[in-house]
């Protein structure tokens, strides 16, 4: 069988054809490269091993008024070299996604803290408010007359009188109102 007997129009490094059939409608011609080695299409390693071969049909120029076929056979890596770099790949791909789900999860990290801080901070005022009004409770019970009339002179802002109800105005504003007090019927 001759080498090099047909012409490629592909564009394909020079290729050595293994055998060829001429059918009814076209020409068939199985080929393969002539280097020895295999160039990986993820990191551009070249490779002596191989895994397997696998055919891959390209259409040529014309020949005798026939199309031409190539069957070109293609090595493949070896198969573990080939998961690792897909694995890397996919590590990769993977990294970025972990990276950018992170910094989301750092985002949300800082308002928590942010928001348990000021939980806490509430949660000491509240404590501290609790606490002063016990005092000012034991206080006021340990007030004697003198003390309650001066302490009402520094909370009561207005006192009203209409003639039939008193409204009392404080100083501080007081959970519940004071309600007016009516007089007589």
């Amino acid at each position: 069988m001759q080498d090099d007997c047909i012409a490629v129009a592909l564009g394909l490094p020079r290729l050595k054809i293994l055998w060829q059939k001429e059918l009814e409608g076209h020409i068939e011609a199985t080929v393969m490269y002539r280097r020895e080695e295999a160039t990986c299409p993820w990191c551009g390693r070249v490779t002596h091993k191989e895994h397997d071969r696998r055919p891959q049909s390209k259409q040529d120029r014309r020949l005798r008024d026939k199309v031409v076929f190539l069957v070109l056979i293609k090595r493949r890596l070896v198969e573990s070299y080939r998961k690792g770099l897909y694995a890397d790949f996919m590590m990769r791909e993977d990294m970025e996604l972990i990276q950018k789900e992170q910094g989301e999860l750092e985002k949300r990290k800082v308002e928590l803290e942010r928001q348990l801080a000021q939980r806490f901070l509430t949660q000491n005022q509240e404590a501290h408010i609790k606490s002063l009004a016990e005092k000012i409770s034991i206080g006021l019970d340990n007030l004697d007359f003198t003390g309650k009339q001066e302490l009402l002179r520094l909370l009561v802002e207005k006192v009203f009188y209409n003639g039939q109800s008193i409204e009392i105005l404080t100083i501080i504003p007081l959970s519940e109102q004071l309600h007016p007090i009516h007089r007589g019927g």
